[in-house]
């Protein structure tokens, strides 16, 4: 059963399989949410840090750098 937010409506007695229902189904989405968080941190491990020093203005190759870095996260999440 999905997350109803209109339940338990106001003034409601407490209804015990209603409010199991509530929180079963707001637990399967903390759940879900959380996987997709661990999934998405697992996958970044081996993306290195980029260390650069970025000059004033930035430089071609400065920014070069970070756009590889950018290609890089996002291969690695999507793929």
């Amino acid at each position: 059963m999905p997350f109803d937010p209109t339940l338990p409506q106001t003034n409601a007695s407490i209804v015990s399989d209603e409010l199991r229902n509530q929180f079963n189904a707001l637990n399967d989405h903390l759940t879900g949410l959380d996987d997709i968080t661990n999934n998405f941190a697992m996958s970044t491990n081996g993306v290195q840090q980029l260390s650069l020093t970025i000059s004033n203005p930035p430089t071609q190759a400065e920014v070069q750098a970070l756009r590889d870095k950018i290609n890089e996260m996002l291969q690695v999440m999507f793929h």
